[in-house]
């Protein structure tokens, strides 16, 4: 598949080697429950870490990792996405002043 820049000019391809496939590779359904949370949960509790957040979906099982400043919001976080549909589980690996207490 070719990848065009500006002026439509060909800058590179990509090939199936470039998409995830097997175990790395979501359902639509994991990728829905990751966009619900990003739009909940990681959008309005971490506004300015969004980019920085990563978000997994697996099973219904939800881990998520950042580093944030705040760890009073964890706690919130892991409700917020607890009550997003299709989640069964939330694993947070967010790192920050005092937010091992909340794993």
């Amino acid at each position: 598949m070719p990848v065009l820049g500006g002026e439509e000019r060909g800058v590179g391809g990509l090939s199936e080697a470039d998409f995830p496939t097997g175990a790395d590779s979501l359902t639509e359904e994991e990728f829905r429950v990751e966009e619900r949370i990003r739009r909940t949960a990681v959008s309005f509790l971490f506004r300015a870490l969004s980019h920085g957040v990563r978000v997994r979906v697996r099973d219904g099982v939800v881990t998520s990792e950042a580093h944030i400043r705040d760890s009073s919001l964890v706690s919130l976080a892991v409700r917020l996405a607890r009550a997003v549909e299709g989640v069964v589980d939330v694993r947070p690996r967010l790192t920050g002043a005092s937010a091992d207490r909340w794993e």
